[in-house]
This record gives structure tokens, C-alpha cells and sequence, in this order.
């Protein structure tokens, strides 16, 4: 299935959740080891962990959280999902969209699906638009993104 394998998110919703901390409106940016090597300027500090790097706010994070956030499987609350980590058994993604960039996509089930939504809300814009879609969705669009915008 599309949607059993990761495929990183883009530059524009990187950017778009880099604003949203420089807002502070986002604690964190979370970018996995698999996900190329991209520039990404940005006067925050980044703490290596072992699930990736973690873009965060220093004044709502420390490198412990951080650390003890991923240790325990809770990187998911620092970054503002509403929920602790991606479900297992994850059947749907609720999107937060500006326009075409995705902002923030979050694997949800039934059961979590409503607190997800609500901790989206915290970030999104006026206009911006939340909906459910399935995790194969979120996959293609980013394979979208990445087929028109191929690091070199």
C-alpha cells in the first residue's frame, strides 16, 4: 500500500511550519533521518535525536524534552498533534492545507481523529482548510512536490 511507505514532507510545508514556530504558534518541526538534506534557514536550534532532528523553540522546549519526548514515544505531543505518536493502526490522515501546501499531516484513527483536528486548529489561518483524507493521499501529494522539486 502508497501509504505504509514515508515519503517526506516538502520544502513548503517545512517552511510553512517554520513560520508557525517563528509565530510560536508551533513548539517544534520534526524532520525524520530518511528525509533528504535540505537548506533550511532558520534562526532556531536543531537537537539530533535518534528519530531525526527536531527544529524547536527554545523557549518552549529544551533538548531533555526533546530527548525524553522521543525516548518515550511522545514526540507527537511535543510537535502539537494531539496525540502521542502515529497510531499503529493509523486509517486516515487529517490535513491541515493552505491553499495547495500541506502544513501539517497527522495519521489519525477514528478514535483520535477529533483531537487531532482540534490541535490542528491551534495552527491553522483563516481560510486554511482541515479534512480527512486517506494516508494515500498524503503520499501522493508529496510525491507530487518532490517529482517537481528534486534537490541537486
Amino acid at each position: 500500500m502508497l501509504a505504509d511507505f514515508p515519503f517526506p514532507e516538502g520544502m513548503d510545508t517545512l517552511r510553512a511550519q517554520i513560520v508557525l514556530l517563528r509565530q510560536r504558534r508551533k513548539a517544534a518541526v520534526y524532520i525524520p533521518h530518511w528525509s533528504p538534506q535540505l537548506p533550511l534557514l532558520c534562526e532556531f536550534p536543531m537537537e539530533a535525536t535518534p528519530a531525526g532532528s527536531v527544529i524547536y523553540d527554545p523557549a518552549k522546549l529544551t533538548p531533555a524534552q526533546i530527548h525524553a519526548a522521543v525516548a518515550t514515544g511522545k514526540l507527537g505531543a511535543i510537535l502539537g498533534y494531539g496525540i502521542d505518536s502515529k497510531p499503529d493502526d493509523g486509517d486516515r490522515a487529517v490535513t491541515l492545507l493552505d491553499g495547495d501546501t500541506e502544513v501539517v499531516a497527522v495519521f489519525s484513527t477514528a478514535e483520535t481523529e477529533a483531537r487531532v483536528r482540534e490541535a490542528l486548529a491551534l495552527f491553522a489561518n483563516p481560510g486554511d482548510e482541515i479534512r480527512t483524507e486517506a494516508p494515500a493521499e498524503v503520499s501522493r501529494r508529496r510525491i507530487r512536490w518532490w517529482t517537481h522539486h528534486i534537490p541537486t
